[in-house]
């Protein structure tokens, strides 16, 4: 992700960084309920998590 955000624009940089952040919340979903719900029912800390 480093190289790619030095070598790329704004925009293809955040649509990677959208489809890894995706992928790895499924992957943290399948091993925590309690974080899924919190971020299913929650749009202030799914805001939080996709922004840092």
């Amino acid at each position: 992700m480093p190289e790619m955000m030095r070598n790329n624009p704004a925009d293809v940089v955040e649509t990677a960084f959208s489809q890894t952040f995706f992928q790895g919340i499924v992957r943290a979903f399948q091993q925590d309920n309690e974080m899924r719900n919190i971020f299913m029912t929650d749009p202030d800390a799914r805001a939080q998590a996709r922004e840092g």
